[in-house]
């Protein structure tokens, strides 16, 4: 593992396993019977504590083990063509033809480690910035009686998980985005 990647991926290990902590503790806090708790595990499934703690660590478990064998295994090299746009470029990278963009939607791409990388890059960054927005918002559904009464009227929660939903495409244009800057660069 190159220091760079060796960096990369302690520096997102620690801030998510961190951020995690941190919402179960302000959670705890906040509401220790689950009342005010918003994640679907609680309020859908009416399960408890520990389903959190599960659902928890094996996500956290997942996204380190992928971020951990993507820092260790490098990107597979394509010998392409020079004069790819983004969409083919992306087609290539995942299904080896410029063409096959469209199966994005319903085909799992032949480039296993494409999968790993693209899945690391994302699933961290994504989960990362998240858990931020989520401590932030149960420190202020914690401090402040007007903010949690708001959020509870206004169902604004669903902001918090429209949030998680938005950060996806987001970081999967930059993830692709780097990998085509690359390719122009060397092509």
């Amino acid at each position: 593992m190159k220091n760079s990647s060796r960096l990369q991926f302690w520096f997102f290990s620690l801030s998510l396993v961190s951020l995690r902590c941190a919402d179960v503790a302000v959670t705890y806090v906040v509401t220790p019977d689950l009342r005010w708790e918003i994640n679907p595990l609680v309020s859908v499934a009416g399960l408890g504590w520990l389903a959190l703690m599960v659902a928890n660590v094996l996500g956290v478990a997942l996204v380190v083990t992928l971020l951990y064998y993507s820092s260790t295994r490098p990107q597979s090299q394509h010998s392409l063509s020079p004069g790819y746009s983004l969409r083919e470029f992306i087609s290539h990278y995942l299904y080896g033809d410029p063409h096959s963009f469209r199966k994005i939607y319903y085909v799992v791409p032949h480039n296993r480690i494409a999968i790993v990388h693209y899945a690391a890059y994302v699933f961290v960054r994504v989960l990362t910035v998240w858990s931020l927005v989520v401590v932030v918002h149960n420190i202020f559904i914690w401090r402040s009686d007007s903010f949690r009464t708001v959020m509870a009227n206004a169902s604004l929660w669903l902001v918090v998980y429209g949030l998680l939903v938005l950060l996806v495409p987001v970081y999967s244009l930059r993830f692709f985005s780097s990998l085509y800057r690359a390719y122009r660069a060397g092509a």
